[in-house]
């Protein structure tokens, strides 16, 4: 129970203050905290409404949600259905559909525990199978969708579309950011495309099985609006690649492109009809097969290309361009002939390069891991940030990061003088018991191989180690205004017998890592 005095010191505060503090709160608490007083009721109601997840049927057993047909679906029972779709109508009221952000639509869990509208805390509730129809909620819900006139996210998970919904899709406000995950169409129902116009998105993501040939793929790509999209996440499907190398003009506001690509088949092609890309992240289907080489040289296919994420064969086509700055490799394998990279590359494109994240394999490398780290520091002078994953060690390879480390230790190799941010993580697949301890011993050697890399490299503001190996470490140092940032921490691998609040307590110490060092790196 809140306090008098408590509220009245509360009431002090900023609303904008307000809603910053009630944005971390659990909705369970939102209920109370809105009817607490007039100014938390203005504050937190848009908070209460924010989110609406709609669960319109359940697949049951025997199913695939990929190819489920009407009669392969179940619903509440009839007593509950009226009650749904007043609540539906609730949500879609002006009072309260304007103040919904993010929507998702997706099948109830085979659990059957849950609401379906979100918001109801009722659960077990009983369902029905081969009734007259099986949609009556998900058309419910589309008739209603124009009424979110706020909405930012809109997910639609293993969706069964009529053609009526998929019109609906135009009614989304300017902007949206639409994913589809799956779906298709409802058999036997025809769709005329000729009815169909463009979707008002800013950005789409679609994730379809690449061997799926439903009718529903077919919706979305020829229905995106060249002059609003600027974000495009796909994964490989035929028919997605084939629609794009249909298209007859570009997408020239999009600037930030993930895709997956067969890199032996018109890749280069697929990319050309997003010129003013400026973040790429490619991610390779299928088996490793004969790269070919882009059709257009990519500094004129993608001249203002910033950042690539993708597969290191493509490293050399990438490095003409001149405005790309960031690069994430999925390996790094120095080159053994220096005719491997051409002179002129190393004049441009890795003089450019100021970020670099990528993995060291040892099945890879030709040597040990750290020649691998010297070359790459050699390789691209200018970094002033550095994220190296080194993976693929085992227990007979254990005294590999003590070399590593030793070799840091005593600057083998010069940094890039630039170098701002160098953040090492060492994965682990080994099982030694002396693992544990090794961790330990390498926090203790940290402080020294931090001083040695800050006193030869006076612009390094960051340095963190981590550790991976059942048990592990992370290291944080970082250079303050007043005093430096220095959080160690070292964690053991769970036991088979740990339990309730120790368990608990070793999660959340490496939640607590994991969210530093994504914080870091």
């Amino acid at each position: 129970m809140v306090s008098p005095a408590s509220l009245l010191c509360i009431h002090g505060l900023p609303e904008e203050t307000l809603a910053e503090i009630f944005a971390f709160l659990p909705r369970s608490v939102l209920p109370q905290v809105n009817l607490t007083a007039k100014s938390f009721h203005r504050i937190s109601r848009p908070l209460l409404f924010r989110d609406l997840k709609i669960h319109p049927y359940v697949c049951i057993a025997g199913y695939s949600l990929l190819d489920c047909p009407p009669s392969g679906l179940a619903i509440p029972a009839e007593i509950h259905i009226a009650y749904l779709l007043e609540r539906l109508q609730y949500w879609a009221s002006p009072e309260i559909a304007p103040l919904v952000r993010t929507c998702s639509v997706s099948p109830w869990s085979n659990a059957g525990i849950g609401p379906m509208v979100s918001r109801d805390d009722r659960n077990g509730w009983d369902f029905r199978t081969n009734v007259s129809d099986p949609y009556i909620l998900l058309n419910a819900f589309f008739d209603v969708l124009p009424s979110f006139t706020s909405l930012r996210t809109f997910t639609l998970k293993k969706v069964h579309f009529r053609q009526t919904a998929l019109k609906q899709l135009e009614m989304l406000p300017s902007g949206t950011t639409l994913c589809v995950d799956g779906g298709h169409v409802i058999r036997r129902e025809e769709i005329d495309e000729t009815e169909l116009d463009s979707l008002p998105v800013s950005r789409f993501k679609c994730f379809h099985h690449s061997g799926a040939r439903d009718a529903c793929l077919r919706q979305w790509i020829p229905r995106l609006d060249p002059d609003v999209l600027i974000h495009l996440d796909l994964t490989y499907n035929p028919i997605f690649i084939e629609q794009i190398l249909a298209l007859t003009g570009t997408f020239p506001r999009l600037t930030t492109l993930t895709v997956e690509l067969l890199l032996h088949h018109q890749w280069s092609a697929v990319l050309a009809k997003f010129p003013a890309t400026e973040t790429l992240s490619i991610h390779r289907f299928g088996e490793c097969e004969e790269l070919t080489a882009p059709h257009i040289s990519l500094d004129k296919l993608l001249p203002l290309i910033q950042e690539f994420t993708g597969p290191s064969e493509l490293l050399n086509y990438f490095l003409v361009i001149p405005t790309l700055r960031r690069l994430s490799l999925d390996s790094w394998v120095p080159p053994t002939n220096p005719d491997d990279i051409p002179v002129y590359l190393g004049r441009l494109g890795m003089q450019n390069i100021v970020s670099m994240r990528t993995t060291l394999f040892q099945v890879q490398l030709q040597s040990s891991y750290f020649v691998g780290f010297s070359t790459l520091c050699s390789t691209f002078p200018n970094l002033t940030e550095l994220h190296i994953n080194i993976a693929d060690a085992t227990d007979s390879d254990s005294d590999k990061l003590d070399e590593f480390l030793s070799e840091l230790e005593l600057r083998q190799t010069p940094l890039p003088t630039s170098l701002k941010k160098l953040a090492i993580h060492w994965s682990d697949s080994g099982s030694d018991p002396s693992r544990k301890q090794m961790s330990a011993d390498v926090l203790d050697r940290m402080k020294n191989i931090q001083n040695s890399l800050v006193s030869d490299n006076p612009e390094l503001r960051c340095i963190c180690l981590g550790m991976d190996d059942g048990s592990g470490m992370m290291y944080l140092w970082r250079r303050g205004s007043g005093s430096d940032l220095v959080v160690q921490k070292c964690f053991d691998a769970p036991c088979e017998d740990w339990y309730g609040d120790e368990l608990a307590d070793m999660k959340s110490r490496r939640e607590e890592c994991s969210q530093i060092w994504n914080d870091f790196c």
